[in-house]
């Protein structure tokens, strides 16, 4: 590469920017014909995954030459400096691979790679029914190499080469099942309107109706940060398509704090009593241990909450001091106690 000071040489770095990217850019050549196609496609770590109809022009060049190159990008905003229309640039992160191409024909292979994409694209794992699997081709790029190559400008946080956890199902005491899984961009909207709603639900929270006012884009670079940190977690809790609970923890942006951090919690009221707050903070609890990382966990928790009290101190949470006057309303003032766990 000829700008070195640009290149991304880390491999954890280049799966970020896969990982990050919507589309891939998929290059190909046939008897001295080029042709280039953009697909969607699932990122293991190890593999590329892609999905097409029975026939088409680049399944005519899957045959005729396995040999593939791919492109992934993270492109930022435009940059227009006052003045200098030659000095406008776009700041970008980007990818290029070359491997080999393969068709996976065992069923067992083909729904690994299925879910492989549906998991890119912030689904759920799941079991693809038998005619799905039967009309749908499905195809493997083991990777040869790979290259990186990055602008001096920040297009803004790379997701994770890894997810923090997987999503989980559990079984909940009116038969339900409460999934909990990590929180993407792309669930930006949905977590708006949980917070619109719980804002209304509950005098526990810092905030109250009409008070919470990120844009939808601003939530989504929120969700970002937070899956790009490796000290931070944005849980979800679903039953079915409904968001009913959410849980973030924040550790500390600096090095002698990056083990300690504070979490914030919200249920739906109409789904108190389940369970679901307890599931939640066990899930957190679990990545905290797991994560190399956290070694404390802090909250702060209103003086009356006695509900929220027991569930904390059920967990291992001891009070470590009160913040007085932390909360001002309807004309009255209300304390904060002050939850500590060491891991």
């Amino acid at each position: 590469m000829r700008r070195k000071e640009k290149e991304i040489t880390d491999r954890s770095a280049m799966d970020a920017v896969i990982r990050g990217s919507e589309v891939c850019h998929l290059a190909l050549a046939l008897n001295n014909e080029p042709y280039l196609v953009p697909m969607s496609f699932g990122y293991d770590g190890q593999a590329i995954y892609l999905h097409s109809a029975p026939e088409g022009k680049k399944i005519d060049h899957f045959r005729g030459n396995k040999r593939v190159c791919f492109e992934f990008e993270r492109v930022g905003k435009l940059l227009r400096p006052e003045g200098k229309p030659c000095g406008w640039t776009v700041p970008f992160q980007s990818v290029i691979g070359q491997g080999t191409i393969h068709e996976l024909v065992e069923a067992d292979q083909k729904a690994y790679a299925l879910n492989q994409m549906v998991v890119h694209y912030g689904g759920h794992l799941g079991q693809p029914d038998e005619a799905t699997l039967a009309k749908t081709r499905v195809w493997k790029i083991v990777i040869h190499s790979l290259t990186g190559k990055r602008s001096k400008e920040d297009v803004g946080p790379s997701i994770p080469a890894e997810p923090k956890m997987e999503p989980r199902y559990h079984e909940l005491g009116d038969g339900r099942s409460l999934l909990i899984r990590e929180a993407s961009a792309d669930d930006a909207g949905a977590v708006l309107g949980h917070v619109q709603a719980i804002a209304g639900e509950s005098d526990f929270l810092n905030f109250g109706p009409g008070e919470f006012r990120l844009s939808e884009a601003e939530e989504a670079e929120f969700l970002r940060r937070f899956q790009a940190s490796d000290n931070q977690i944005y849980l979800l809790g679903q039953i079915g398509e409904e968001m009913v609970a959410t849980l973030a923890f924040s550790g500390g942006s600096r090095r002698r704090g990056r083990h300690c951090g504070e979490f914030g919690m919200s249920v739906r009221k109409d789904h108190w009593g389940l369970g679901i707050g307890s599931l939640m903070l066990d899930a957190l609890l679990d990545w905290a241990k797991h994560s190399g990382i956290v070694t404390k966990i802090n909250l702060r928790v209103r003086t009356d909450n006695e509900r929220a009290i027991r569930l904390y101190t059920s967990k291992g949470f001891t009070m470590e001091g009160t913040i007085h006057r932390a909360v001002f309303l309807d004309g009255q003032y209300f304390d904060h106690h002050c939850m500590g766990l060491q891991l």
